[in-house]
């Protein structure tokens, strides 16, 4: 399949949402929005490159290959990570509660953490990496999706299955809102339930398969239009953006804004991108975007830990405020796409000596 570099811009521009949220933790927001990009993102590739191949081997061994170059990253900076709360508890000359980080530390190793319904657990050491776990879950699920997506034949059959799709997540929103929030908050959170479990943003990577499906059968978008699409596919999406910061009413709800308001916000932005001519093509996508486009896997699950770090050390030297935030950002940035850029050659070096 021929490489859609509009996706490429768009897994960039995920990926700096993300960052800036972690960055800047009054744009939380903005991590719901890229991290549905990316979910979406990644269904629509998986069926767009896999569509016309078969998947022979066990979905397991499927879905470690899909993330066997991103776990050693993950375990280095889970490692790093670990050095914060083990000095706490030494410093604390409590050693025997050291023990009580092996569960956590488990569940990192083993991706588990998407799966247990407490941030303590799934956001901890390198808070990034539940969606690795996610990510473990979707490719492991996708070869049986794939055989599902195979036998639908007409446009009503793709539109009808999108549709419900979106209902489903509805579901779960509600579900989220007039259950979890009201009767067993600690246990089953709003936020757990519609933006980290894995069997409910399975809905949205289906989205993405849709999206896909409608690309492979079809074709991409070609028309005089182009541009008109991808410039209303941004606006609205940055309209909901803004409208989420400044905390309108109902784009400000948790149990709606955590995945259901992306999804066709980031639906509308993915197909967009994904047309033939992308106006300013040129810019969009340049070999610099391209490029670090090409790092932003890596780079997502390196930055947080690197922000965390800054911001000890730089608060410690300069106090909070926004100097050090500005500090912080630019350090961190600097230092994430060095290490992405490091990881990447190292990876490609592997590759290359095994050919």
């Amino acid at each position: 399949m021929t490489r859609i570099n509009g996706l490429q811009f768009l897994r960039l521009v995920a990926f700096l949402c993300i960052f800036f949220s972690h960055a800047m933790t009054e744009f939380a927001i903005l991590g719901a929005a890229g991290v549905s990009i990316f979910i979406i993102l990644s269904g629509f590739l998986m069926t767009y490159n896999y569509y016309d191949r078969e998947i022979t081997i066990n979905p397991f061994k499927f879905a470690v290959r899909k993330i066997k170059t991103l776990y050693p990253l993950h375990i280095v900076f889970m490692l790093i990570a670990l050095i914060v709360p083990v000095m706490a508890v030494i410093s604390a000359q409590n050693t025997s509660s050291l023990w009580t980080l092996i569960p956590t530390v488990l569940c990192n190793i083993l991706l588990l953490q998407p799966w247990v319904p407490s941030a303590a657990v799934y956001f901890s050491l390198n808070g990034v990496s539940w969606y690795l776990g996610l990510c473990l879950f979707l490719y492991l699920v996708f070869p049986f999706i794939l055989k599902k997506l195979k036998r639908i034949r007409t446009k009503k059959q793709i539109a009808v299955s999108m549709v419900i799709v979106f209902a489903l997540e509805a579901c779960v929103s509600v579900i989220a809102y007039f259950f979890a929030s009201k009767t067993i908050t600690d246990f089953f959170s709003v936020h757990w339930l519609t933006y980290i479990f894995p069997v409910s943003r399975t809905l949205d990577f289906l989205m993405g398969c849709f999206l896909g499906l409608i690309v492979v059968k079809y074709g991409r978008i070609n028309s005089k239009h182009n541009g008109l699409w991808c410039a209303l596919s941004l606006a609205v999406f940055a309209a909901v953006v803004i409208l989420c910061l400044c905390n309108v009413p109902v784009f400000n709800w948790q149990w709606i804004n955590s995945s259901l308001l992306f999804l066709p916000v980031t639906s509308f932005l993915i197909l967009a991108f994904s047309c033939e001519k992308l106006p300013a093509e040129k810019v969009l996508c340049s070999k610099p975007i391209l490029f670090l486009s090409g790092l932003t896997p890596y780079a997502f699950l390196i930055h947080q830990v690197l922000i965390n770090l800054n911001k000890y050390l730089l608060e410690s030297i300069f106090g909070s405020g926004a100097l050090t935030t500005v500090i912080n950002i630019v350090v961190s940035m600097t230092f994430t796409l060095l290490l992405s850029l490091l990881y990447q050659r190292i990876i490609s070096k592997k590759r290359s000596q095994k050919a």
